[in-house]
Protein backbone atom coordinates (compact mmCIF):
# COMPACT_ATOMS: atom_id res chain seq x y z
CA UNK A 1 0.00 0.00 0.00
CA UNK A 2 3.01 2.27 0.44
CA UNK A 3 3.46 2.31 -3.35
CA UNK A 4 -0.15 3.43 -3.83
CA UNK A 5 0.23 6.20 -1.25
CA UNK A 6 3.40 7.40 -2.97
CA UNK A 7 1.72 7.31 -6.39
CA UNK A 8 -1.20 9.39 -5.06
CA UNK A 9 1.25 11.87 -3.52
CA UNK A 10 3.04 12.20 -6.86
CA UNK A 11 -0.27 12.80 -8.64
CA UNK A 12 -1.23 15.52 -6.14
CA UNK A 13 2.20 17.18 -6.41
CA UNK A 14 1.99 17.10 -10.21
CA UNK A 15 -1.54 18.57 -10.21
CA UNK A 16 -0.29 21.39 -7.96
CA UNK A 17 2.96 22.03 -9.84
CA UNK A 18 1.36 22.15 -13.30
CA UNK A 19 -1.90 23.73 -12.08
CA UNK A 20 -3.90 20.88 -13.65
CA UNK A 21 -7.62 21.65 -13.95
CA UNK A 22 -8.86 18.34 -15.43
CA UNK A 23 -7.61 14.87 -14.65
CA UNK A 24 -8.47 11.35 -15.77
CA UNK A 25 -7.45 8.37 -13.66
CA UNK A 26 -7.69 4.93 -15.23
CA UNK A 27 -8.25 2.44 -12.40
CA UNK A 28 -9.59 -0.29 -14.65
CA UNK A 29 -6.52 -2.53 -14.41
CA UNK A 30 -5.28 -1.59 -10.94
CA UNK A 31 -4.93 -4.42 -8.44
CA UNK A 32 -5.46 -3.59 -4.78
CA UNK A 33 -4.23 -6.09 -2.21
CA UNK A 34 -5.27 -4.55 1.10
CA UNK A 35 -8.20 -4.34 3.47
CA UNK A 36 -11.28 -2.36 2.51
CA UNK A 37 -10.75 -0.07 5.49
CA UNK A 38 -7.15 0.78 4.57
CA UNK A 39 -8.08 1.21 0.92
CA UNK A 40 -10.87 3.64 1.81
CA UNK A 41 -8.59 5.59 4.19
CA UNK A 42 -6.01 6.04 1.44
CA UNK A 43 -8.72 7.15 -1.00
CA UNK A 44 -10.12 9.69 1.50
CA UNK A 45 -6.66 11.19 2.01
CA UNK A 46 -6.13 11.35 -1.75
CA UNK A 47 -9.50 13.06 -2.24
CA UNK A 48 -8.78 15.62 0.49
CA UNK A 49 -5.31 16.28 -0.92
CA UNK A 50 -6.82 16.85 -4.39
CA UNK A 51 -9.28 19.32 -2.89
CA UNK A 52 -6.25 21.33 -1.78
CA UNK A 53 -5.36 21.92 -5.43
CA UNK A 54 -7.05 23.93 -8.17
CA UNK A 55 -8.36 20.76 -9.88
CA UNK A 56 -11.87 21.32 -11.23
CA UNK A 57 -12.87 17.99 -12.80
CA UNK A 58 -11.84 14.40 -12.13
CA UNK A 59 -12.88 11.56 -14.40
CA UNK A 60 -12.22 8.00 -13.26
CA UNK A 61 -12.28 4.85 -15.35
CA UNK A 62 -13.65 2.29 -12.92
CA UNK A 63 -13.29 -1.43 -12.43
CA UNK A 64 -15.65 -4.39 -12.59
CA UNK A 65 -15.06 -4.99 -8.86
CA UNK A 66 -18.24 -3.85 -7.10
CA UNK A 67 -16.55 -3.85 -3.68
CA UNK A 68 -13.85 -1.47 -4.90
CA UNK A 69 -16.41 0.75 -6.56
CA UNK A 70 -18.39 0.85 -3.31
CA UNK A 71 -15.19 1.88 -1.50
CA UNK A 72 -14.65 4.70 -3.97
CA UNK A 73 -18.21 5.97 -3.42
CA UNK A 74 -17.85 5.79 0.36
CA UNK A 75 -14.47 7.55 0.27
CA UNK A 76 -15.95 10.32 -1.86
CA UNK A 77 -18.69 10.83 0.73
CA UNK A 78 -16.30 10.57 3.70
CA UNK A 79 -14.02 13.20 2.18
CA UNK A 80 -16.96 15.48 1.24
CA UNK A 81 -15.36 15.59 -2.21
CA UNK A 82 -16.21 18.93 -3.80
CA UNK A 83 -14.50 18.55 -7.20
CA UNK A 84 -16.72 17.63 -10.17
CA UNK A 85 -16.36 13.86 -10.41
CA UNK A 86 -17.70 11.04 -12.55
CA UNK A 87 -16.95 7.36 -13.05
CA UNK A 88 -16.81 5.89 -16.54
CA UNK A 89 -16.49 2.44 -18.02
CA UNK A 90 -14.05 3.56 -20.75
CA UNK A 91 -11.37 6.19 -21.17
CA UNK A 92 -12.86 7.80 -24.28
CA UNK A 93 -16.07 8.70 -22.44
CA UNK A 94 -14.04 10.03 -19.50
CA UNK A 95 -11.95 12.28 -21.74
CA UNK A 96 -15.06 13.49 -23.59
CA UNK A 97 -16.65 14.49 -20.29
CA UNK A 98 -13.51 16.30 -19.18
CA UNK A 99 -13.39 18.27 -22.43
CA UNK A 100 -17.05 19.21 -22.21
CA UNK A 101 -17.36 22.77 -20.93
CA UNK A 102 -19.14 23.24 -17.64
Amino acid sequence: MADVKEAFNIIVDTVKHYDVKRLVIDSSKAVIDTSDKEHREVLVKFARDLMGTRLQKLARVGTQDTLRETNVSKAKEDAAFSIAFQNFSDKAAAVAWLNKSS
